[in-house]
């Protein structure tokens, strides 16, 4: 589906290095999130309704949110909340700061990747079709 110089585009499979080193295990994501199988991506080749299609993503734009915020973030959340709350109250407020913590780690993830959206920088885009 064309909309301007977008398109919506079906992920059918990745590019098959999944089980390799540095390969990103992509073809295992439509399997993990059902809804996730449509994209809409930049379309700056043109590529009509039906074609199939090679989609880029930016490694820089993969590597460091995947690995760095995915899992740094809500680490060095659970982290900070549970040492300042261990320092307020106790155990208790420790277990309590964590879950505040991760929370809120999760919730900076989501804004950044709401602002982040449709950035030519990190949103995929169509180089060519098959």
């Amino acid at each position: 589906m064309l909309s301007g110089d977008e398109a919506v585009i079906e992920m059918l499979s990745g590019c098959g290095r999944c089980h390799e080193e540095g390969g990103c295990g992509g073809v295992e994501l439509p399997r993990l999130f059902a809804a996730a199988r449509r994209h809409t991506v930049a379309n700056p080749e043109g590529a009509a309704a039906g074609e199939q299609v090679w989609v880029h993503m930016p490694d820089a734009a993969l590597m460091r949110q995947a690995t760095i915020l995915a899992y740094g973030l809500p680490l060095a959340g659970l982290l900070a909340g549970a040492v300042l709350g261990q320092q307020l109250g106790g155990e208790g407020a420790a277990f309590v700061g964590a879950a505040l913590g991760l929370a809120l780690a999760f919730c900076a993830l989501y804004v950044r990747g709401v602002r982040k959206a449709g950035k030519s920088a990190n949103t995929p885009y169509i180089t060519r079709t098959v």
